[in-house]
This record gives C-alpha cells, structure tokens and sequence, in this order.
C-alpha cells in the first residue's frame, strides 16, 4: 500500500515538472478537458445542442468567409474552443451588420459577437470579454513617431465609418482632417501610396492586412489611442444557463491556448516561460506533501493553480506591455541604443540604419569602432561618462564612423540608467544631422563671401569719396567766387546756380557714402566733447533760414526747461542726424511748419535718456513703405525719388548713429497729413570748463547763439589746434587742414569757421590763414 502511494507521487512529481520544462504550441490544445458544468446547464445543453452564431464577412482576422464559403477568423477560434469544452455545436448564419440586431431579436440568432454596446444590455446577455480591440495609428516607416494625438493636425488621417470610434474621433478633435475609405485595406493603402499621411484603427486588423497584403512600408506610428475595448460573446436573455456555460468556457482558456489562436492569424510569436524557480519549489513542497500525507495534495494543487493563473496574468500584462515598447522603439525614427561598459547591448532598427551594421554584427562589440580616433574616443569618455554618473543629460554632435568607414554627422543625447552606478549602462540616442551640417557649412561659407565682398564695396568706396572730395570742394569753391562776378548774365548766373546746388548735393552724397563705409566697416568712432545744447540747435536751424524763407514754412524748436544746458556727447553727429531728418522733412513739405521738441526721458548711471522728435506737415508716408524707411537707397516710392531726388542714405546713416549713442528712433505718418520722426539717445550732462565760456557765462544777457562760440575743450587745447592748423597753412596742402576744421568744428559754430574753410577749398591758404588769425584773435587765443 504504501509503495503504491510512494509510487502515484512521484508520478504526480514527474508530471508537474513536466508542465515547467514544456514549451507550448497550438497543436497541444487539440484534445481539451471538458468544464464542470451545474446540472441545470447540462440539461440545458441536452435541449439546445445547435446554437445559432452569427457569421460576418469583411472583418479580417476576427471574422470573415473563406474561399471555401466556411466562417473562419479569430472568433470563429474561439467558438470552436468553447464547444470542445460544452459539446454546443455551433450554426453559422450569414447576417450583415446593418442586420444584426433585427435578426437577434426576432429569434433568428443565438449569439452575436460585440463590444460593450449599452442599448444592447436591454435585450442581451454579455459573456465576459475573450479578446480586446486597441486602437492604434499606423504610418509610413519615415513617418515619425505619434506621442501626442495633436501632432496628427492638419495632417490627411484615412478611417472607415464602419469603425465604432469613427464619429466620437471626429467629435473629440475636430482640427484633423478626416480621409474617409470603404474599409481598412482601403484605409491602409492610401497611406501606403501617399494619398493619406496615416490610419486610425483595430491593432489586430492593421497587422494581418499589412502581413497579408505585403504593406512593407508601412508601420505602427502610435498606439493606445483610445482605451482597449473588449470583445465579448452577446447572448438572448431568454438564455442565462448559456451565459454562464459561456463565462466558464471562456474563463478556462488559457494563455497558451489564447495565444495560440492569435499567433495563427496575426505575425506576432507569443511565448510563455514560467518561472523555474517557482514551479520546482511549488513541485517540490507538493512532492513532499504527498508523500508524509496524499489528503493534502488536493490543497497544495488548488493554492499552487491559483498562484500560477495569477503570475500568468501578471506576465501577461509585463508581455504585453514590453511588446508594445519593443514596437515603439523598433519603430522609433531615431536611432536608440543601449550601452554597458561602452559595448552595444541593444539596439533598435533605425541604429542599425545609422551605423551600417546588423544587431547580430554589433552586439557586444565596444564603441571605438565608431570613433574616428583612439583620441576622439577617449575625449569622449572623459567628457560624457563624470555628467551621466551626476545624472545629468550629455548631449553633443559629433561625427561617428560608419561600417563603410564613411563618418556621418550625429546628435548624440545620453541618460546613465542608473547614476549611482554607471556600470548599470547607458542609453542613447542618435539623429542623424549630415545634411543640418551641409547647409550649415554652405551658410558659412556663403556669409564670408558676402562680408567678403561687402569690406571690399565698402574700403572701395571710402578710397573713391577720399579721392572725390578734396577736388569737390575746389569745384565748390571756384562756383561760389564765379558767383560774386557781377558782370555775369542772368542766364550763366542760373547755370552757375544749377551747377553749384548739383555739386553741393553730390559733396553731401559722397559724404554719405563715406559715413556707410565707416559704420559697416565699423571704423566709426564717437567723440565726447562738451557742447551748449542751446547754441548747437540755433546752428543747426540756421541751416534751414534761407529753406524756411524760399518755401514760406514755418520753423520752431521748444526745449523743455528741465533739461541740462551743458552735455558731453557727439557734438558732429547728433547735427548730422537732426539735419538728415531736417533736410527730409523740408524736402517733403510744400506748407504748413516743422517743429522740433526736445525732451527728457529717463536718467540712468548719470546718463541723460533724451527725446527729439521731428514733425512735419508733409506728404507723409505710406503704411506699407514704414518698415523699409530706415534701410539704404529707400525712399516712400519710386515716384517720390523721381520727383524729390535724394538717396536714402539721411535715415539709415541716423539709424546707425543713434543706435551708436545708446538711443532708438522710429516713425509716425499719415499720408497727406505729415510725419514725425523720434528718437532717442543717451548723454551726460556736464558744466563748461573753459575760461570763454565762463567769460559768456558773466555777461549781463545771455549769449547770442549766432555771436558767441560754445568752446568745450580748455583753452590751451583750443589754441594749440589753432597754432597747429596755422603751421599747416605754410605746407599749402588742404588734406591736413581739413582735420583741424573738422574738430574745431566740434566747438566752434561753422559760420565763424566759414572763411576759412571757403579760401581753403579754393586754394587761397593765405586768405585762409588771415581768416584764421582774426577768428583766433577774436576768442582771445594767443
């Protein structure tokens, strides 16, 4: 007796182990074990051995017919599980869809095949589910990869009406452009031909018709659109023994059997490897059990099953989550790979593009093949690996060495797996850039053609002005004495007019072009010097005295009485731009008036923000023409440069320069009422500190703007430019007495320099030097 207790154990023993080292196949569930079943339910079977099934077409792999006319597909599957373990036979009535529930409900059919519909519950059993439905988008293997459904805007996306999610994803976003199709083959080959950019559907469907129809370029770009829908068996209400003979079938179907059935239809191999630590123990302690006693073997069985189903669901749901990443990242559009000690110990599809090498060539292999250089690659180590083991992101471009041995621009991104211990791995990712750094090296060196060809424009046309001018100023000269012959007719005196009026605005042309040069060249330099605020602006409306009088215009300058009388600043070039804004603004006004105000803005750092602004009552500019005022050679419209004359160049030399002092200017116009221009610039007030100003300063009135000189330099300074330019006068040579005006010029108004810089530009030094002499002689300069 108890060798043959002893004996039964360990066949049970053997058996049990046998289940551990067993891999299965869909052949093994040929033969299955019926299920327990109530008395009722049996006897119900006994009554109704044929049931009803709907058999639809068109639903491939769940459902369609075959050539030979049979009812085939996944839940035909299914059924045939079920009967093996009832004994119902199944007959399979053709309906179509639109027909369904006319045909149930009428007593035609037994059972139907649905999801979760809640009109059906009124009239309808549901089984518990036997497979889910994921909604998935499928995309061209280029495609990138969906993470956000907001991505698929205004993108072309092929669906059926057919599918149950059709109007709710039509509903849910709107702003995607819906590519309607017959059906899912249909659906699946506009994307695979163009006409659609991607497809929304059943996971299961897509894959069999992409494997079956040979749709190699296409892939799965997004999954989990939607929650998984269950699948469920729907049966009449008159039968409840049946929906529950159902749920007991369903619920004894296994893993292996379940898979068994997808891997028949769909290319997806599914494997079950139990836990062999687990099974042995459980076999061991069941062993044990049954020898000391055979009562407890039914116990341990019952406890070592559920324990088993359980680790099953839960390896299930691990699979099929690693299945889906494993497509994700197979998948992916970049280039992902998986790094321990720097060797390859994974890689996904799109790397294997990248580097030219197959998974089974590059695993294990170390990264140095990919490096250009021993020293390459341990450069890259040193600078990478210290930030992956803080945890940190590395991130560089760099080129890798192909297996070809071609090198290939790459983004390089790096995350440690875990930074506590490096030796965990690393995983990185991979994006070719080779075409980003073509452009990149054309753009370059496109843009030093250009700078290139622009300091060779720009030193040519600074030599050309130089060598213009000097001989510009003696034709000015020699116009301007011609004028003074009263023997001269009316008719030369015109032509004398015209010419010198065309050979000033030529010498302002030059002077222009010579001012671009400077600043594009960036030899443009700012001078500080101390100046009246007061006198430089009564100099400067001077200017336009004789403009104000011949076109009877209105001319006005209001300074706000909280500003400083003293600054330190570009004396020159903030007159340079009031008249370039000046010179535009009379040239474009027939009546009314210009006026200018001058006000305070902000101080900051002892600097003074102060704001000019320039109005007119002119022509005014179109809308459209104010985003181009301020570039070169650019006027309102072409008829304006006719009919005005002019370059252009006033407004974008004074952008420059006041861009230059710190400041801003911008524009406000209204075609037919006039413009105003502001602008702002930045300047430290300061307190004369020479002895003439002071001598002005103790006078009992205030000086006269047009009388008295505004000299911001000491004294001494003032004086030696003048011995300086005196002992020039001796060597007769005009191109260096010219500096020495321009910087007095900076202190003394132009009228009382304008002797002397009429007899230089005419050659006549010694009336120049006399004029010299009497100006110095009335600062009080020794």
């Amino acid at each position: 007796m108890n060798n043959r207790l002893i004996k039964t154990g360990l066949i049970l023993l053997f058996a049990l182990l046998s289940l551990g080292l067993k891999i299965y196949d869909a052949d093994d569930f040929k033969d299955t074990v019926r299920i327990k079943m109530t008395d009722a339910e049996q006897a119900w079977i006994k009554e109704y051995k044929i049931i009803r099934a709907q058999a639809y077409d068109g639903f491939p792999p769940n459902g369609f017919i075959d050539k030979n006319g049979n009812f085939v597909g996944i839940t035909a599957d299914f059924l045939s599980l079920i009967s093996k373990r009832t004994g119902i036979s199944f007959q399979y009535i053709p309906v179509r869809v639109d027909e369904l529930d006319k045909k149930i409900k009428s007593g035609e059919l037994d059972i139907i095949y649905s999801y979760d519909i809640a009109e059906r519950k009124k009239y309808l059993n549901f089984t518990q589910p036997f497979s889910y439905r994921s909604i998935v988008i499928i995309g061209q293997v280029n495609s990138p990869f969906i993470s956000n459904i907001s991505s698929l805007k205004n993108k072309k996306v092929a669906m059926t009406a057919k599918m149950k999610f059709y109007e709710r994803f039509k509903q849910d976003y709107p702003e995607i452009k819906v590519y309607p199709a017959e059906n899912e083959l249909e659906a699946l080959k506009n994307v695979s031909n163009g006409k659609a950019d991607f497809f929304i559907g059943s996971q299961t469907s897509s894959v069999y018709l992409i494997y079956k129809h040979h749709l190699d370029n296409l892939k799965i770009s997004g999954i989990n659109l939607y929650e998984n829908e269950p699948y469920m068996f729907a049966i009449r209400k008159e039968f409840p023994e049946l929906c529950s003979i159902f749920n007991k079938a369903i619920a004894s179907i296994t893993k292996e059997e379940h898979d068994a059935v997808f891997q028949k239809w769909i290319p997806v191999r599914f494997e079950y490897k139990p836990n062999w630590h687990e099974v042995i123990k459980w076999a061991a302690v069941i062993g044990s059990f049954f020898i000391i006693i055979l009562g407890t073997t039914l116990i341990w069985n019952r406890r070592l099953a559920k324990e088993i189903n359980a680790r099953k669901t839960a390896e299930e749901k691990i699979r099929q989550i690693l299945t889906e990443q494993k497509i994700i990242l197979d998948y992916a559009a970049i280039g992902i790979a998986l790094l321990k000690n720097r060797k390859i110990v994974w890689l996904n599809k799109f790397m294997e593009k990248i580097i030219g090498y197959s998974k089974e060539e590059i695993i294990d292999e170390k990264t140095i093949i990919f490096y250009p250089s021993q020293k390459s690659y341990e450069e890259f180590g040193k600078n990478a690996y210290p930030l992956l083991s803080k945890g940190q992101v590395y991130q560089t471009e760099l080129q890798i060495k192909r297996k070809d041995n071609s090198l290939l621009w790459c983004d390089m991104t790096g995350i440690a797996v875990n930074p506590d211990n490096i030796d965990d791995g690393s995983i990185w990712i991979l994006q070719d850039i080779e075409q980003k750094k073509h452009v990149e090296q054309e753009i370059i060196r496109a843009k030093e053609a250009a700078e290139s060809a622009s300091l060779a424009k720009s030193t040519f046309l600074a030599n050309m002005s130089h060598e213009i001018r000097t001989p510009m100023n003696s034709i000015l000269g020699f116009l301007e004495l011609s004028l003074e012959d009263t023997a001269l007719s009316e008719i030369h005196r015109k032509n004398l007019r015209t010419a010198l009026n065309s050979a000033k605005f030529l010498l302002i042309l030059i002077n222009n072009v010579l001012d671009i040069s400077k600043l594009e060249n960036g030899r443009m330099e700012l001078e500080k010097q101390g100046f009246y605020l007061h006198q430089m602006m009564e100099e400067t409306l001077q200017v336009f005295e004789m403009k104000c009088r011949e076109k009877d215009l209105e001319l006005s300058c209001n300074i706000h009485p909280d500003l400083p009388l003293y600054f330190t600043g570009d004396r020159s070039r903030l007159r340079q731009i009031l008249i370039n804004l000046l010179e535009n603004a009379f040239k474009f006004t027939e009546k009314g008036k210009i006026d200018i105000i001058i006000t305070p803005i902000t101080k900051n750092n002892n600097l003074d923000m102060i704001q000019f602004s320039i109005s007119d009552t002119g022509i005014g500019i179109p809308p459209e023409r104010l985003a181009f005022i301020f570039d070169p050679f650019t006027q309102a419209d072409s008829s304006t440069s006719r009919r005005f004359g002019g370059t252009g160049l006033g407004t974008t030399i004074s952008k420059q320069l006041i861009k230059m002092m710190g400041g801003e200017i911008w524009v406000e116009s209204e075609v037919g009422k006039g413009s105003i221009f502001h602008f702002t610039i930045q300047m430290k007030a300061s307190q004369p500190v020479n002895s003439i100003c002071e001598r002005v300063n103790n006078q009992d009135k205030k000086p006269d703007f047009f009388e008295k000189s505004d000299l911001s330099l000491p004294s001494e300074d003032i004086q030696g430019l003048f011995k300086d330019m005196l002992n020039s006068f001796e060597e007769f040579n005009p191109a260096e007495i010219e500096p020495f005006l321009e910087k007095l010029g900076r202190h003394i108004p132009q009228y009382q320099l304008e002797p002397i810089t009429r007899a230089v530009e005419i050659f006549d030094f010694e009336k120049a030097k006399e004029a010299a002499v009497k100006l110095a002689s009335s600062l009080g300069i020794q």
